[in-house]
């Protein structure tokens, strides 16, 4: 395996980032993409101002089948708006090393790095022992950055970190409960502990009792992460929790609830980001509690237009409606319904 001196981890990247250090271009690669979405902020807050983040934060992904790569082109030589740079992210880059005149475009720009602009390139599926060569030259030109599952005993750390994020403490008999009961990767823990923080409300400190109390919380769990999946427009995650959910035998009508309320609130974000009202008053206007939904839902707007979330709203109208007034197998339901959330503007086309 070569030696690839460039390479840093997760915390040291976060640690250069509260100094104010930031690199014109990165490779992050590894598992844990809960880290990577950390990173993500941490990145945003410290390369631009506030007032102009979101006219210069542009996000790609090359494992969309409509991904537009025009625009992803335009975004690498466009100058910043009203700010000193801008930054441009591409998720999933591997694929888009399959495209030759795409891998191009990025190789050139990785060779010939820009002042005014800050590219990341994400890859979680990079064979360190193995790399490809379009993964060899990201590696070589860029600040690799890596993003490995924890250590067992790091997860402790991540959880309490993740805890002092929603405004709660976490007792050490809760902690050891959660991570007795959840799979190793941050992803879970993180679902386990938003729901947890759903279930106490206003308290501020997570007790063992409360974790033992919520009897509904490896089923909440798997809403949550396919609430989460759904955001992301993963349709491998999707189809997997949603087999999980149908094997605890979910609540219908609680889980339609659940994604007609997601899509409404990031319908009306969507709206207020094309009216232009700045980030900071959407809050205000939205009343989302508690208030780490904002920023969930916040990850999730670039994925769709406001005509899909549009559309998204009928589809759950309509699937609501047919399992109130027919005789209908809610599996069947439920697989139906996933697939047109997934690409609602082209399951319109075909209706």
């Amino acid at each position: 395996m070569a030696d690839y001196g460039n390479i840093i981890t997760a915390g040291q990247l976060l640690r250069d980032l509260e100094r104010g250090r930031v690199e014109p271009c990165y490779f992050f690669f590894g598992p844990e993409d809960v880290l990577v979405d950390r990173a993500l902020a941490r990145l945003k807050q410290a390369a631009l101002d506030p007032a102009a983040a979101d006219f210069n934060w542009d996000v790609f992904r090359a494992d969309d089948d409509e991904v537009n790569w025009v625009a992803f082109s335009d975004a690498l030589n466009s100058l910043p708006l009203m700010a000193a740079r801008r930054v441009v992210v591409l998720k999933r880059a591997g694929k888009a090393g399959q495209v030759k005149s795409v891998a191009g475009l990025i190789e050139r720009a990785v060779e010939s790095p820009s002042p005014d602009r800050i590219l990341v390139l994400i890859d979680p599926d990079l064979d360190l022992k193995k790399p490809k060569a379009f993964h060899k030259k990201l590696l070589e030109r860029c600040v690799a950055v890596e993003f490995a599952h924890p250590k067992p005993a790091e997860l402790q750390r991540h959880l309490r970190d993740f805890a002092v994020g929603f405004g709660k403490e976490i007792e050490e008999e809760a902690l050891s409960r959660i991570l007795t009961d959840s799979s190793p990767g941050l992803r879970d823990l993180l679902s386990k502990l938003e729901v947890l923080v759903f279930y106490v409300g206003d308290k501020p400190v997570i007790e063992a009792r409360d974790v033992e109390a919520c009897s509904v919380f490896s089923r909440e769990v798997e809403i949550f992460k396919l609430l989460e999946a759904l955001g992301r427009r993963d349709p491998t995650m999707t189809r997997l929790t949603l087999g999980q959910l149908l094997q605890r035998r979910a609540d219908t009508g609680g889980l339609i609830h659940l994604l007609y309320r997601q899509v409404w609130a990031l319908y009306r974000m969507k709206y207020l980001q094309e009216k232009s009202v700045p980030p900071g008053q959407w809050q205000a206007q939205l009343n989302l509690k508690p208030a780490f939904l904002e920023r969930r839902y916040r990850e999730y707007l670039p994925n769709y237009t406001r005509r899909e979330l549009g559309l998204s709203l009928e589809i759950l109208a309509q699937v609501d409606l047919t399992r109130k007034t027919l005789a209908v197998d809610d599996q069947q339901v439920f697989w139906t319904m996933t697939e047109r959330l997934l690409n609602p503007a082209g399951r319109a086309k075909q209706e």
